[in-house]
């Protein structure tokens, strides 16, 4: 009886002990990555730099948080979020800003924090149900886009004002002073109202096709090789083979 109140005991000292620590060393912040998947019908480009310098973008290139893409007028890109996403899609013309990608793995959820700035042009997306406490923000000059779990469809150009469709979940626009949400089914347009903004059942003719491709897309290609390190003799330099 004694040994097993003293287990117990000791049971109990490591529980408290493990609440202390949790609660004087919180779980840190790990960096994100976007994995490129896919790139077809042209090329892109991706900047490390704010936009000053730019590189051609190539398939199984990882961009961090603070990288910029650029699509030409043809190109389309497919990208792997992991826990930050998973699926993103790029669509010609436009001009992509990875502000932040970090997610923390607790005792119980994963919390993500993805914000991504897109300055001109179109993106479509798949993220899966989200932790309470995480963030999946998407900015345009236009207006800000809360992602919570959902498929969306999201466009601004210059010109032609913001507009967000559903296919799956819902997202919260905020909009000048006005905050709306838009459910599966409906499409958030700015041009509404006299440029005041709306929410409108989305057209009968509107197809999630590109989001399912791109979908399709993450799940049929593999992540970029691995590096391959080539056994050579003792005292040798090693050879790498990217």
């Amino acid at each position: 009886m004694k040994q097993l109140n003293g287990f117990l005991t000791k049971a109990g000292a490591w529980g408290l002990a493990l609440v202390v620590a949790s609660w004087m060393f919180p779980a840190q912040a790990k960096e994100g990555k976007a994995v490129v998947r896919a790139i077809r019908n042209g090329y892109a480009d991706y900047s490390q730099d704010g936009g000053r310098t730019w590189k051609r973008l190539t398939i199984g290139l990882r961009l961090v948080a603070g990288n910029s893409v650029q699509t030409d007028k043809t190109a389309v890109v497919d990208m792997f979020l992991d826990v930050n996403g998973p699926v993103l899609r790029v669509t010609p013309d436009t001009r992509l800003d990875l502000t932040t990608l970090t997610f923390e793995q607790t005792a119980d959820e994963t919390v993500i924090n993805t914000e991504l700035a897109m300055q001109n042009g179109r993106i479509l997306g798949s993220v899966k149900k989200l932790a309470a406490a995480s963030k999946y923000d998407v900015t345009t000059p236009g207006g800000v886009c809360a992602v919570r779990g959902t498929q969306f469809d999201i466009t601004y150009r210059a010109g032609v004002p913001l507009k967000v469709t559903v296919v799956e979940g819902f997202v919260t626009v905020r909009f000048g002073t006005q905050t709306f949400t838009v459910n599966v089914g409906f499409t958030f347009d700015a041009a509404l109202n006299n440029g005041q903004g709306g929410v409108v059942p989305t057209p009968p003719d509107y197809t999630p096709r590109e989001i399912d491709e791109a979908i399709f897309v993450i799940r049929i290609t593999t992540p970029a090789p691995a590096e391959v390190v080539i056994p050579v003799p003792p005292n040798q330099p090693t050879t790498k083979v990217e």
